[in-house]
């Protein structure tokens, strides 16, 4: 029976906050799903509203962020979505698509959003209700940081939610990027009384070096704040884990000579660049994300990946000449992939009559393959399985798309749903609207093995499987080695 249908006891709930973003709340929370899981506790995440343009399908069709999927993950579960009710997917500076309880609700400013909050509190608070009730243990990740005084008074994601969860928090730093005691210092000292009260300890992160030099520091941080620190997680290489943001996918390029070279375009709304993770197991691959128009004449590869404004994007495009250098490789031959909003730009035209991603209803794209799109006010969310048409591999993904695209004069990538991706064999290009092709191990294998040929290298023979769960286990286990759980338990009560 789950703890909270007693009327004497809630749900015991841990909620890992930060003190800025890209800290790793979102790795740690699914850490720690795995741990209680592992344990043998019925657990599960919770974040009651994320701003991404990573997101995931539902087995429901709904959408969420990519965050609460691997979190779900962790804890042995299909993701669903009252784990993430509130998805804010921006795609300009000032607005985002609003996505709630999974489908797309408006496009909101942030003052529109601020003006509905009663609103979208009642949902997130109906949506953990309805979670806790379901489990013995939530996991909650909070966003950005509960210290920032100027978004305290609409909060409904840090403190306000671990309220409503009578959650215990833990407040964890990057001692990476440096002043990580003076965060957790300041942070208290700006919180009122009952926000203290609810901060169960610190956690230092990605720490590099011997952990006994921060003994002092953290004697002194406990003498100032009341807070224990309970625990230094080390710093792990080569985790190969889907990122919650884009801040960190720069970082995952190197200078190694003799690879497959994969050139992704980060333009400005890219999303879903978790689509390219897969390669990072490929001991012969190389991926970089970049905006340089000599990184594209230098690559074998050229990707463009999803994106929220496709409008704006493209104008970036033909702004920073990438859309020259990518017509004349790919008259050249050299290899063009889109991914989603990536095969709409590969394409001829862009048609929004019900504006529903820009106040523009037509937007001339890079006019490589005779496709034309329109946007429809309905999103395609779903998981799709088909056949590769050339390879005859299975491949497996999910759409999340506003836009249907008709082709003319172009063949069907696949051999069922032939509007999932098409193909221009004449100038070497594709794309598909399926996110996380690449994900599947045979037509991945088979598609690296045309490029090693194409490149004079020898061909793979061993098919490496890309699987997550071995990254969580040794995520799982750093964590656990390195945090004093008998504490949490002991704060936890379970």
């Amino acid at each position: 029976m789950p703890l909270n249908s007693r009327k004497d006891k809630v749900t015991p709930a841990l909620m890992v906050q930060g003190t800025g973003s890209n800290v790793g709340k979102s790795l740690l929370a699914a850490a720690f799903c795995r741990i209680f899981t592992d344990d043998g506790i019925n657990t599960a995440p919770f974040k009651a509203q994320n701003m991404s343009l990573n997101s995931f399908v539902t087995a429901n069709n709904e959408e969420v962020s990519r965050s609460i999927a691997l979190q779900a993950k962790a804890c042995r579960k299909d993701v669903h979505v009252n784990m993430n009710p509130v998805l804010l997917k921006p795609n300009s500076d000032t607005s985002s698509q609003c996505i709630l309880l999974g489908r797309p609700y408006n496009e909101w400013s942030s003052k529109d959003f601020l003006r509905s909050k009663e609103k979208f509190w009642q949902t997130i608070k109906n949506s953990y209700n309805k979670i806790s009730s379901e489990n013995n243990l939530i996991i909650l990740e909070g966003a950005g940081s509960p210290g920032e005084i100027n978004l305290k008074k609409n909060d409904m994601v840090n403190m306000k939610m671990a309220k409503h969860a009578r959650a215990k928090v833990l407040l964890a730093g990057d001692i990476d990027k440096g002043g990580v005691f003076a965060s957790f210092i300041g942070h208290i000292h700006v919180m009122e009384k009952w926000e203290r009260n609810l901060i169960a300890g610190f956690l230092i992160n990605k720490f590099r070096g011997d952990a006994s030099l921060l003994t002092s520091a953290i004697k002194k941080t406990k003498a100032y704040t009341s807070v224990p620190t309970l625990g230094i997680v080390p710093y792990i290489n080569n985790l190969n884990l889907p990122e919650e943001d884009g801040m960190s996918v720069y970082q995952k390029k190197s200078s190694r000579k003799n690879k497959i070279h994969i050139a992704v375009i980060s333009y400005p709304y890219m999303s879903n660049f978790t689509d390219f993770d897969a390669f990072y197991i490929e001991p012969d691959v190389e991926v970089f994300f970049t905006r340089k128009p000599n990184d594209l004449m230098k690559a074998d590869v050229i990707v463009l990946p999803g994106s929220k404004n496709l409008r704006a994007d493209v104008k970036w495009l033909f702004q920073h000449n990438l859309a020259e250098i990518i017509l004349q490789l790919a008259n050249q031959k050299k290899e063009v992939v889109g991914i989603c909003g990536g095969l709409q730009i590969l394409g001829e035209t862009i048609f929004d009559p019900g504006k529903v991603e820009s106040l523009q209803e037509h937007t001339k794209a890079l006019g490589l393959m005779n496709i034309k799109t329109e946007f429809k006010t309905d999103k395609i969310l779903k998981r799709t399985t088909t056949i590769h048409k050339e390879s005859s591999f299975e491949v497996t993904g999910y759409e999340i798309h506003h836009g249907i695209s008709k082709a003319e004069n172009v063949s069907s990538l696949f051999k069922q749903n032939s509007s999932l991706g098409y193909k221009n064999n004449e100038k070497n290009i594709w794309g598909t609207y399926l996110h996380g092709i690449f994900d599947s191990d045979l037509f991945r294998h088979w598609w690296l093995n045309k490029k090693r040929k194409e490149k004079g290298f020898a061909l793979s023979l061993k098919i490496n499987k890309y699987d997550i769960e071995p990254e969580i286990n040794k995520l799982a286990e750093v964590v656990r080695e390195n945090v004093n759980m008998k504490e949490i338990y002991a704060i936890l009560n379970i």
